[in-house]
This record gives structure tokens, C-alpha cells and sequence, in this order.
């Protein structure tokens, strides 16, 4: 049977944002104000993750981890870690928003009547 996909354009703009952020943080060789714009922008777009998450999938699982890397971005109370685990952490985003498409796709997929 074949699916039809009901998906609005903007559904997962957030999710493509961050996937864009994180892999231009993975780049070598950024200054220092790449970073800060990368707090002042994941903070909000995983709280909206978060958030989404929680209202429309009614995933905790996905919630609770955006929930998290939303305080850990957090520009205002800054968390300092050496780069290898900064690194990490930019995997976790990329790994995170793609859970939130793949969330985001399954609660959208309509069956073809």
C-alpha cells in the first residue's frame, strides 16, 4: 500500500536549521562568535522542539532530550566543556533533530484512502 504524505513545508524548518548550525560548529576553525550565535540560536529552536514534541507528538523521550540541549545551550548560564565534547553534543543535535523529522513524518502519514 502506498503512503501519501500530508507534511506542511515549515513543519521542520527548525530541525533542518539545527542540522545546518551543527555541521558548520563540526568545521574546524570557527571563531568564537560562531559559537555564541549557535547558543543564542539552538536554545530557542530546541525549546520550540521541545515544546512541539511534547504538544503535538506526545513524545516524552523526545521532549525530555530537546528539553535538555535547550538548557544546555542556554546563552544566558554558558556550560564550558573542552572541544571533543562540545563536538558530541553537536552529534547529539544533529541526531535529535533528526529524530524530531522522522516524529514529525510518522505523525503526519496518511493512508491513501
Amino acid at each position: 500500500m502506498e503512503r501519501k504524505w500530508n507534511l506542511a513545508p515549515n513543519a521542520w524548518m527548525a530541525e533542518a536549521a539545527i542540522v545546518v548550525l551543527a555541521l558548520i560548529a563540526l568545521r574546524k576553525g570557527n571563531p568564537y562568535g560562531y559559537y555564541i550565535f549557535l547558543r543564542w540560536a539552538a536554545c530557542p529552536l530546541f525549546g520550540w522542539i521541545a515544546w512541539k514534541a511534547l504538544t503535538k507528538y506526545s513524545n516524552t523521550p523526545l521532549t525530555v532530550v530537546a528539553g535538555l540541549l535547550a538548557i544546555l545551550y542556554n546563552p544566558l548560564i554558558r556550560i564550558s566543556m573542552d572541544r571533543e565534547r562540545w563536538e558530541l553534543v553537536n552529534m547529539a543535535m544533529i541526531a535529535v533533530a533528526l529524530w524530531s523529522v522522522v516524529q514529525c513524518l510518522i505523525a503526519k502519514r496518511e493512508p491513501d484512502l
